[in-house]
């Protein structure tokens, strides 16, 4: 029960500021051993009563422009995604576990430097370019 009760934790501290949950509410955490007052104290940012959906704030519309595409509900992912090939929790897991963090801006002003081959001053000369940072060989 902990280990679900913690997934509870950081989807909503995280994952539900983009993603719906739209099908669930809240009070269905009652099913992996929270209380309502649990429910309320720790994981009810954008809702003010328990038996509602776990909806997010931003529109689909902003959502689309700032990210290319609207983030999915993840409610019934799982079961969307099911196939004669797995249950659809692997695709979950797999897009859950797939986020990234951006490189520092640093780094990709040194990666973008690096392959600029339009100017070669900036990099060095064409046979012996510059190194920043720790090289890999």
């Amino acid at each position: 029960m902990a280990a679900l009760q913690n997934g509870a934790k950081v989807f909503v501290n995280y994952c539900l500021n983009c993603h719906s949950a739209s099908y669930m509410r809240y009070n269905r955490l009652k099913d992996i051993g929270l209380s309502d007052d649990q429910i309320r104290d720790n994981l009810m940012f954008t809702a003010d009563k328990v038996g509602e959906p776990m909806r997010i704030a931003m529109r689909r519309d902003e959502a689309k422009a700032w990210f290319g595409a609207a983030p999915p509900d993840l409610t019934v992912i799982a079961r969307a995604r099911a196939s004669e090939h797995g249950s659809g929790a692997d695709w979950l897991y797999t897009y859950l576990r797939s986020f990234y963090r951006d490189e520092p801006a640093h780094r990709l002003e040194q990666r973008d430097l690096r392959e600029r081959r339009h100017a070669p001053c900036a990099v060095g000369s064409p046979g012996r370019p510059r190194r920043w940072g720790p090289t890999t060989s």
